[in-house]
């Protein structure tokens, strides 16, 4: 869809330290059109185009801006809540049947994105676009504050809270905060006592998925974690550190 909204990709906190010297959030880049500030510079030369005669559609809601009179109505609808395209094998609705088609893959295992370099497919483009960086080793979205550098945006806007020290995920039954939604989806867990990843081998449940995933091992016999200066191989990545500070650390 054609239309722009004025980003949330991550905030400094806007007040200012001492009441009597105002400052900018120092974290990020703004637009000298509009309010939108962003952590990448990148970003900000995507969202400066939409300042241009071609998005002559304003929303009244909210600052986006379409192309068209039906980008404009598709746009509504994060407004409305309004969600025309259902799935037909679950309940998922949506506002763009785009996105419904894509969603449909996830029933069909449709998988039509492959990579050149290894057996890898997915679902999105996008997706296989960001795998392609694990091969190439491309990290183009670089921390302003330190020499950190990162292969997805959102992994850089996760980062920047260890230098605002935001945590805008708090939890409703204690003072808990995370910077991170799941982690906070992990937390809730220590209090609602829920296990949701059940083992389909035997009734073993665990709270983590990566925790059922290490379990899953036990049953399959696989050992991914190989020792590069001898033939062990474990089932657990932290096994192979212990055998590598044992067997050839050097003393």
């Amino acid at each position: 869809m054609n239309c722009i909204i004025r980003g949330l990709l991550l905030f400094a906190d806007d007040k200012p330290r001492q009441p009597e010297a105002p400052v900018e959030p120092p974290l990020l880049i703004k637009c000298d059109k509009c309010d939108f500030r962003c952590a990448d510079q990148k970003e900000l030369i995507k969202h400066i185009k939409y300042h241009g005669d071609k998005y002559k559609y304003p929303c009244e809601m909210c600052d986006a801006r379409c192309m068209s009179s039906s980008n404009l109505r598709k746009h509504m609808r994060t407004h409305t809540g309004e969600k025309p395209y259902q799935c037909t094998q679950c309940d998922a609705r949506f506002t763009q049947d785009s996105t419904l088609q894509k969603h449909m893959r996830t029933h069909t295992g449709e998988k039509p994105y492959q990579c050149i370099t290894c057996d890898a497919r997915f679902t999105l483009a996008h997706h296989l676009q960001s795998h392609m960086r694990s091969h190439t080793g491309e990290r183009p979205y670089q921390c302003r504050q330190c020499d950190a550098r990162f292969t997805l945006a959102h992994h850089l806007q996760y980062h920047m809270r260890t230098h605002t020290g935001e945590m805008p995920y708090h939890c409703k039954q204690c003072d808990a905060r995370f910077t991170m939604a799941h982690n906070l989806q992990r937390h809730i867990r220590t209090h609602t006592g829920e296990n949701p990843h059940m083992c389909t081998q035997c009734d073993a449940r665990f709270t983590h998925a990566h925790h059922l995933k290490r379990h899953m091992r036990i049953h399959t016999g696989e050992k991914p974690y190989h020792c590069k200066q001898c033939d062990a191989k474990y089932t657990d990545l932290s096994h192979l550190k212990k055998h590598i500070k044992k067997q050839h650390s050097q003393h």
